[in-house]
């Protein structure tokens, strides 16, 4: 019941994902993104970031709607690029 229930996600002052322009979401949509963004393999800290324009800028990139999704070159290309700075 709760899970199908909208909720209003946007936060004063906030960007990206928690955009106040954002409209609301499902509860089953939001825990499933904010896992996605949050459980998975690569976590990300910037809370401790002074500015609130930086902080914005690093959460518009990182808490976004949908994850990203690359081609297989792409993902190849980036594989490149980390092996060859080792």
């Amino acid at each position: 019941a709760d899970m199908d229930k909208e909720f209003s996600i946007g936060a004063f002052m906030a960007s990206g994902f928690m955009s106040s322009e954002r409209p609301s979401m499902k509860l089953r949509d939001l825990i499933a993104r904010l896992e996605q963004t949050y459980a998975g393999s690569i976590g990300v800290e910037y809370m401790h970031i002074p500015t609130q324009e930086q902080l914005n800028w690093v959460r518009e990139h990182v808490e976004t709607a949908e994850p990203f999704t690359f081609s297989k070159e792409e993902k190849l290309r980036m594989l490149d690029r980390l092996t060859w700075g080792d």
